[in-house]
């Protein structure tokens, strides 16, 4: 009798403390907001603290950024993310510190919020034929000239670096 005692209590201890830790996570994910269509940096920072955080910790590769910072053809880089994606929220601000550091007067970059289906209002995700996020699309004279799409194969930077060199430039 008291062995199931003691069984019947573990148990319940041992449910109690899972649907806490499930609340716990529940309420994580509810401070994060879902941003959709146009965004711009000071709104990402500002509504997604974790990426003014990423952000201001991340050392960027010396070369590549010279690299860019030298890149002398216009280039516009849309952004698809989801402020609820994990990967948005540590390679996006990545990619803001790289385009800060940069400092190239060619880069133009657009920012879109994407919900957990890939769509948004604007249709930006259906344009692109976004599958994960974040997606970075790299264009020069309206053309798509490479992808980065949910994770860098070695950094932010150095993918991009690799996209123009690839491109012929």
């Amino acid at each position: 009798m008291r062995r199931t005692l003691t069984f019947v209590l573990m148990v319940m201890i041992f449910s109690f403390a899972c649907q806490k830790k499930q609340q716990s996570q529940m309420a994580k994910k509810a401070e994060i907001p879902i941003l959709t269509n146009q965004l711009d940096e000071n709104e990402l920072l500002a509504k997604v603290p974790a990426m003014k955080d990423e952000m201001e910790n991340y050392q960027p590769d010396s070369a590549a950024i010279a690299y860019l910072k030298n890149f002398d053809k216009d280039l516009t880089i849309t952004v698809l993310l989801g402020t609820w994606c994990p990967d948005s929220r540590r390679e996006v601000p990545r990619f803001m510190k790289v385009i800060k550091e940069a400092n190239n007067p060619h880069f133009k970059c657009e920012f879109f919020g994407l919900d957990r289906s890939k769509s948004d209002s604007l249709g930006m995700g259906k344009k692109y034929q976004v599958e994960y996020v974040p997606t970075f699309v790299v264009q020069m004279n309206g053309a798509e000239i490479g992808r980065i799409i949910e994770t860098p194969t070695e950094t932010i930077e150095q993918d991009l670096v690799q996209i123009l060199e690839n491109a012929g430039n």
